[in-house]
């Protein structure tokens, strides 16, 4: 990571071509302090693997969510991105939450305490919250290209892991599982995705709308299906190369399946089939 072609910006804050920070030191003082860094800091010392394992688990096992919130409101609305979409203001919403928290709280900035500490840190570090260490989820085809416009490409590049959520209802079987297609529309956009993983949760119906304890052969009937559907569907429109993960889940909260469900469930089926 050098600094060719990095022009002066603002007072003390310098950008490299990919508007990534320039954190080369640029003074004498900076760089002594650098190049003690070098030999006097014990993680810096240690080998780039151990490195890069350490750095994974600092900024890693979050879930970077991003949706899109219209409303009729003017005026400036702070730390937020808008579009105008159908006559309505478009405002990309950005949150991120631990993955293993179960109700989603949000974090802010939890990656700037480590970034932060030296020049060197920042440097190894600055694309690593990016990478597969973190799942990205966008809630519809405008929130990813919303995503595009206003992140550094570079950033942008980098996003490596993208999760999506299927959520069938028992009783309403479907060829993708109730998936919106349009969400796939842009993206190839992501230039560096390596991995999309898929969640199929089921639902109940009128009379139980909560999480449901499924049989097996209806969770292995959702997962060929969908996988097969859905994943096609994924590949055709993703960059050559990703790598598909359809898993099932099965939330905390659950109830056991209405009988009518799954009876309306294998005629449903059963029609798909002969069709």
């Amino acid at each position: 990571m050098g600094n060719g072609g990095s022009k002066p910006q603002t007072s003390g804050v310098r950008l490299l071509n990919d508007r990534l920070l320039n954190a080369m030191p640029y003074t004498q003082a900076a760089q002594r302090i650098f190049k003690q860094n070098r030999t006097a800091c014990p993680l810096l010392n240690l080998p780039s693997e151990i490195q890069s394992r350490i750095f994974a688990e600092a900024l890693g096992g979050y879930l970077i969510m991003f949706s899109v919130r219209r409303t009729a409101q003017r005026g400036p609305i702070p730390l937020s991105f808008d579009e105008v979409d159908g006559g309505l203001r478009a405002i990309l919403m950005i949150k991120v939450s631990a993955l293993n928290c179960r109700y989603r709280t949000s974090i802010s900035s939890p990656f700037v305490s480590l970034q932060q500490t030296c020049r060197q840190i920042y440097m190894q570090t600055a694309l690593v919250p990016f990478s597969h260490i973190n799942d990205f989820w966008f809630s519809e085809d405008l929130a990813l290209r919303m995503m595009s416009w206003r992140m550094k490409s570079v950033h942008f590049r980098s996003i490596a892991k993208v999760v999506f959520t299927v959520r069938e209802k028992v009783g309403e079987p479907s060829e993708f599982g109730g998936f919106d297609l349009e969400r796939l529309s842009s993206l190839s956009l992501l230039q560096g995705l390596k991995h999309v993983q898929v969640l199929i949760h089921f639902a109940g119906g009128d009379r139980c709308r909560n999480a449901v304890i499924m049989p097996e052969w209806v969770r292995d009937d959702a997962l060929q299906r969908i996988g097969q559907s859905l994943g096609r569907e994924i590949k055709a429109a993703a960059p050559k190369g990703v790598k598909l993960i359809f898993e099932m889940r099965e939330q905390e909260a659950q109830e056991w399946v209405d009988p009518e469900d799954l009876k309306r469930r294998k005629e449903v089926i059963k029609a798909m089939i002969e069709t």
